[in-house]
């Protein structure tokens, strides 16, 4: 008889179990904090709110620098004195200028200036198409 001894083909689960023990406590101290609520203050609606800003009016600058007020032609000195009145409102209302691609930039240069000595604050641009 021969007194050798074979391999025993087993897995040792010692570190196994000792991972999975780590593994739990660790879940286990961080399952509590998951769970807690965070508080917050939200904006809540205001009922006598101000009604949002009116649509901005509509100003077009074509190429050879001929304005267009809400669809209508206008020369410059009309626009200057509309603005002049729109201006002197207690709320003024916004402009929206559309400037031709090829137009002389001293022609915006020009609405702008008459737009800001009148007393228009709201100023912006959009697409000429």
């Amino acid at each position: 008889m021969s007194n050798h001894a074979s391999p025993i083909a087993q897995i040792n689960v010692t570190p196994l179990v000792d991972v999975m023990l780590v593994l739990l406590i660790i879940f286990m101290i961080t399952a509590p904090t998951l769970t807690q609520r965070l508080l917050l203050s939200l904006p809540q609606p205001v009922k006598d709110a101000p009604p949002p800003p009116a649509a901005p009016m509509r100003l077009g600058i074509a190429a050879d620098g001929s304005l267009w007020f809400e669809g209508q032609a206008i020369s410059s000195e009309r626009f200057a004195a509309e603005a002049a009145f729109l201006g002197a409102r207690a709320k003024p209302p916004g402009i929206e200028i559309a400037a031709a691609d090829s137009v002389a930039y001293q022609h915006v240069v020009d609405v702008l200036g008459t737009l800001r000595s009148s007393g228009i604050e709201r100023v912006g641009f959009a697409d000429p198409r």
